[in-house]
């Protein structure tokens, strides 16, 4: 493993760092290590661009294995599902047609961020809630101060946390329909991400339309995907960085998205933490429509304006709060040096178009947004569908991820058990 052997030699050869405190010269030089790793692994492996083959030069699962999964490389291929009826059938009309009388779940935010770190002012809680967390304000910084957990109230009574969607149950129909008529709407954007292989479950309509299957993916990976997911939104929705323990295979049908990604080794410049789970939930109180017409098909599908809610019994979640595409790039350089770091190499970018199949491999950070690439041909949508395949320890990247996870605890990037 390159990464083991560069250590190892830059621990031989250590630089004379004899004027430094015995932990900040511990400190530098571990920190000087995890730089030097991400650097040679862009140099000699990774290169600065996501690499695009065509389904035809693959060369069969075990060569494709050897230059992509072995080496826990990403790369993009083209032509790989070219047979698909969904990629000149999918449509909103044709799904609503298909779906029927079928209801699905449909995830709601008030900013299109779900599974993501938000700041969210106290008086947005519920009563009891806030009295709850008011209460609890000394334990909380005395947390914050032993476990380095992120529940510290902010100076205006704000408060970090790590919050969910609300689901919806609704028809396909009206999906698109609330898809559509919430841009001209605040704090209302859903979308169909609901990941419990919903496109088997919920969309099995549609799975005729996803043959033939990736067999020579079920080759490689040593069966069919543990899921597979429908994603359907517009590009308002954004899911921030995370990684997941499977490898995935994206295929985009309509629009295109946007990957942001940067490899497992690269986990020291996330700045994990953890944050108090909430999840967002309809409040009651109406949200503001244009005319009638919304305001009576937000009351027949039970939506109001969200409102956090703090998860019971209290628990906490470890995630990031980087951002690639930040509010306020001067603070956010500040508060996350190592990822904006000039000698550090930038994230890779993949633009994944529709007839694009991304693979992702396991425990590779990402960050998704999209584009609706197909407003011109009426598509005023990106639909996807993704395959999870399990994970296989033996050549995956898990030993040498922990290491830098060790590394980066020690160096205080990233909380405890995080």
């Amino acid at each position: 493993d390159i990464t083991f052997i560069s250590i190892h030699v830059r621990m031989q050869n250590n630089a004379d760092l004899s004027q430094l405190k015995p932990n900040e010269q511990l400190s530098g030089h571990l920190m000087d290590i995890l730089k030097q790793q991400t650097r040679e692994l862009r140099e000699v492996d990774l290169g600065q661009h996501v690499q695009r083959i065509h389904v035809s030069q693959l060369g069969g699962p075990l060569q494709f294995s050897s230059q992509f999964v072995m080496r826990n490389k990403p790369c993009i291929i083209e032509g790989a599902f070219e047979k698909w009826p969904a990629l000149h059938k999918w449509n909103a009309e044709y799904i609503t047609q298909k779906a029927g009388a079928a209801v699905v779940t449909v995830d709601i935010t008030p900013h299109g961020r779900g599974d993501a770190v938000t700041s969210i002012d106290l008086t947005e809680l519920q009563e009891e809630q806030q009295r709850g967390v008011k209460e609890n304000v000394g334990l909380q910084l005395k947390q914050q101060r032993e476990k380095k957990e992120n529940t510290e109230l902010g100076a205006q009574g704000s408060m970090q946390c790590f919050i969910t969607p609300c689901e919806r149950k609704m028809l396909v129909g009206q999906f698109f329909h609330l898809l559509r008529a919430s841009r001209s709407m605040s704090g209302i954007v859903p979308y169909v991400q609901h990941q419990n292989s919903s496109l088997s479950e919920e969309f099995a309509f549609l799975l005729a339309d996803t043959q033939p299957e990736l067999s020579w993916a079920n080759e490689i990976f040593g069966g069919p995907p543990e899921a597979v997911n429908l994603w359907i939104g517009d590009d308002r929705s954004v899911t921030s960085y995370h990684k997941d323990h499977y490898e995935n295979m994206y295929a985009v049908v309509r629009g295109t998205k946007i990957f942001h990604l940067l490899p497992p080794s690269d986990l020291y410049r996330m700045y994990l933490r953890r944050f108090p789970a909430a999840k967002w939930q309809c409040s009651g109180t109406p949200v503001a429509c244009e005319s009638k017409e919304q305001e009576s098909m937000l009351q027949q599908l039970g939506i109001t304006r969200l409102q956090p809610q703090l998860l019971e019994p209290r628990s906490h979640v470890a995630w990031t709060e980087v951002d690639p595409e930040p509010e306020d790039p001067e603070q956010a350089a500040q508060d996350f040096p190592l990822y904006y770091e000039e000698g550090l190499p930038e994230p890779l970018i993949a633009e994944v178009g529709p007839g694009d199949l991304l693979y992702l491999p396991a425990c590779w950070y990402h960050r998704v947004s999209q584009t609706c690439s197909q407003s011109a041909q009426g598509h005023d949508y990106v639909v996807a569908v993704n395959f999870w395949y399990d994970m296989a320890f033996s050549h995956s990247p898990w030993v040498s991820m922990k290491l830098v996870e060790g590394l980066a605890e020690a160096l205080k990037l990233k909380d405890e058990h995080a």
